[in-house]
This record gives C-alpha cells, sequence and structure tokens, in this order.
C-alpha cells in the first residue's frame, strides 16, 4: 500500500472563551487557497468540524464518545487529525505552516509506511523539568518532541492506531487543569510518548531529523488555544541552543550575520536554492498613488523584479540569491539579500512583504 497524494488541512474556529464557534466557516480561507496552488498534482482537502465529527462518529465511534464532552476544542483538532490520516492515508498539514520544499517531500520514503518530523530535541534538563507537572506524575518527558503540525501515513497504518489509542486513552482519563496537560493528553508530547513506545523500534516508521525537519518545515506558533498566565507555566517551549553565542543581543546578532555569510549556509537559504518561494504579481504599481499621498520616499519590498523604475528610492530584498543574481544588473535596481533569521533589514518608510507562498497581500508602514 502506499500513500495516497491528499494533503488533509484542519481548522476548528473557537472564540475567546474556548468554545466552537457556530459557523465553522468563520476563519480566514485564505492559507488553504495558497496551499491548493502550491500543493501541485495533490489533492487539498479541508476538514471542517461537522465533516471531521462525522467520518469519526461513522467509522471511529468510541474514539467520538471520548471526544463528545472534551474540555479544549483544540484537543478535538489534536485527535481527529490522527483519526482523518488513519482512515485515509495521506500528509497531515496545520494550517498557517510554511512548506520550505514540494510538498511531495514529504511523505514516507520507499518502504516506509510513516513519516514523522522533530519539533525539538529536548536536553536532559529540559527532560527532567516535566517530573514537576503534576499530571506526568514524576515522569520525565521524552527526549524526541514530535511533531504533530505535520506527519504523513498510509491508510491504517499501526503506528497511527497506537496513536489513536493513547490519545484516547488519556482523553477517558484525564482532564486538563493547566495548558501543560493539554499537551500530555493530545499534543505534542502525547505524540513523543507514542512514538517512543510504539514509533522508535517500528521499521515502518521514518522520523525526520530536527535539522532536517527545519530545512524542510517553518513553524508558526498562534497559541490561541493558550489560557494559562505564562509566569505559572513549568515547561516551555525549548529555546533553541546556540553554543558559545554571547549573552548580548547584538553580539548575537552580528556573530549570527558572520556565521551565515561566510561560514555555512542557512537552512533556509539551501532551501531557497532547491526551490524558488516566491512569485506572484507585482501590485506596486496599483498602490503609487497611496505610497505618494503619505509623503513615502523609500520602499523596501520582497520582490522578484526591480522596482528602480517606479520614481521612488526602492530597495528590493529577497531571500534567494538567484533571483538576486538575476536582477541586479539591471538599470536602477538595487537588491540586497535578506534572511530574517540572521539579517538586518535596511532602512524603509513602507515595507511590501508577501503572505508566502502566494501575492503581495499586505503592507507595513
Amino acid at each position: 500500500m502506499s500513500v495516497p497524494a491528499i494533503v488533509h488541512l484542519m481548522y476548528f474556529p473557537w472564540d475567546r472563551e474556548q468554545q466552537l464557534k457556530t459557523d465553522p466557516e468563520d476563519f480566514d480561507h485564505t492559507p488553504v487557497d495558497l496551499l491548493r496552488k502550491y500543493a501541485v498534482g495533490m489533492e487539498v482537502k479541508l476538514w471542517t468540524y461537522p465533516a471531521a465529527k462525522a467520518l469519526c462518529e461513522q467509522y471511529y465511534p468510541a474514539v467520538w464518545e471520548a471526544l463528545r464532552n472534551i474540555a479544549r476544542p483544540v484537543m478535538l483538532v489534536d485527535v481527529l487529525r490522527w483519526v482523518v490520516v488513519h482512515h485515509f492515508g495521506g500528509l497531515y498539514w496545520q494550517i498557517n505552516t510554511t512548506p520550505l520544499v514540494p510538498m511531495e517531500a514529504y511523505l514516507p520514503p520507499a518502504g516506509k509506511n510513516v513519516r514523522l518530523f522533530t519539533e525539538f530535541d529536548l536536553t536532559p534538563e529540559q527532560c527532567r523539568r516535566a517530573i514537576f507537572e503534576p499530571i506526568r506524575a514524576g515522569e520525565p518527558e521524552e527526549a524526541k518532541r514530535i511533531m504533530i503540525q505535520v506527519f504523513a501515513a498510509e491508510p491504517g497504518a499501526p503506528f497511527v492506531t497506537n496513536v489513536i489509542r493513547l490519545l484516547q486513552e488519556r482523553v477517558q482519563q484525564y482532564r486538563p487543569q493547566r495548558d501543560y496537560d493539554i499537551l500530555f493528553i493530545t499534543g505534542n508530547a502525547a505524540a513523543s510518548t507514542a512514538y517512543d513506545r510504539f514509533g522508535r523500534n517500528d521499521p515502518g516508521v521514518a522520523l525526520t531529523s530536527l535539522a532536517e525537519s527545519r530545512r524542510m518545515i517553518k513553524l508558526h506558533y498562534q497559541g490561541s488555544w493558550r489560557t494559562d498566565p505564562r509566569s505559572t507555566e513549568t515547561v516551555t517551549t525549548p529555546r533553541i541552543a546556540r553554543a558559545g553565542m554571547p549573552a548580548s543581543a547584538g553580539w548575537r546578532r552580528s556573530l549570527r550575520n558572520f556565521y551565515y555569510r561566510f561560514l555555512a549556509p542557512h537552512p533556509h537559504d539551501t532551501a531557497m536554492g532547491q526551490h524558488e518561494l516566491m512569485g506572484g504579481e507585482r501590485t506596486l504599481g496599483r498602490l503609487l498613488s497611496v505610497v505618494h499621498n503619505l509623503n513615502i520616499s523609500r520602499v523596501v519590498e520582497i520582490a522578484d523584479a526591480p522596482l528602480g523604475t517606479i520614481g521612488l528610492q526602492a530597495v528590493s530584498i529577497h531571500p534567494s540569491r538567484a533571483v538576486i543574481a538575476r536582477h541586479k544588473q539591471e538599470p536602477g535596481a538595487v537588491w540586497r539579500h535578506i534572511n530574517l533569521f540572521y539579517s538586518t533589514l535596511p532602512k524603509g518608510d513602507l515595507f511590501i512583504c508577501p503572505n508566502y507562498p502566494g501575492k503581495c497581500v499586505w503592507m507595513g508602514l
């Protein structure tokens, strides 16, 4: 059996009181539309609450019975993402996550029926800190934090079956008292336990390393499900360790800039070289009247063509060195390579940025 070329998206809108909204379509569908354009040759299926509920009720009634009175809507999404992939197979993709390679690259390699990705490699100290979370009852966290934002599997994959069973058991056994409990019951910490118990020695499961996962995936943490004051958290999202970086933020930026300019390519630069992300229709021309009315003289745009001919002092920035090489010799063109992980933005009155992977959709003063 092979993994079907389906990308599953799931979104259940909820309000500030952590209650599902009456209208299941009450959210911005732009990321869905953009991914449909990007995932060439793949079916992109959006799961709203009624559709996912109907599937689970029909084919996984025991799971739905456990979910019927679940405490938070995010926990529904946590569980049902595994259900739809178990039933249909394919790739689960969390809305607002940015792909850095073509979508088919996320599917399991030959001979594997599941592909997982690493969110964090926890240090021994970070693992031990978790014992202070009451719900863990003195058990440390697993060293591999597994993503639930992106994963792929064949229909009925045994590992996914075991994940669903573990989540069902925890939903029936526990009720969250704080935000970390959600991670433990249905979230990334639960998936990490599942990998440690069922996936580590499963020859059908491929786990992508942390470095490779970051080369392929850009996560965006929204945090709309959180309700705890941050000061009460015992276990927080691990920070990326950079050996030898001094405490000064200025020195850190300078050293990162030097390192990635001259010593080693940044993973995002590598991804840009393999797959050009930016494209789309130029929109600045339509905005010129607005620009002039605001007395803007210097524009910075992430662009795929030079701006020097529009009568403004403009700098075009781009994360792809190949794009810059194509345009930097053109008359009036001022180009700079920018990687927001280590570069400093040029000064400007107006910044225009595209919402990857589509058109230029917003401007910021």
